[in-house]
């Protein structure tokens, strides 16, 4: 639930952390303050958090601050 920055231009809302189906490593899932994402939270049928549509975003660990 922690207000976050992605890439230093995007804000949200920390919606998810951990590993996926979809890549190796640890990603962040966000819920952006404005419809600029790339999906609902689900990647290739698999739920991760709730949002709605184009407000979602996977990213990186590493490329997600705190604000």
């Amino acid at each position: 639930g922690d207000k976050v920055v992605v890439g230093g231009t995007k804000y949200g809302t920390l919606k998810f952390i951990g590993q996926t189906q979809f890549a190796k490593g640890d990603w962040a899932g966000i819920e952006l303050d404005e419809p600029i994402g790339k999906n609902d939270g689900s990647i290739d049928g698999k739920r991760y958090f709730k949002c709605p549509p184009q407000f979602g975003l996977f990213a990186p660990v590493a490329k997600v601050t705190r604000v």
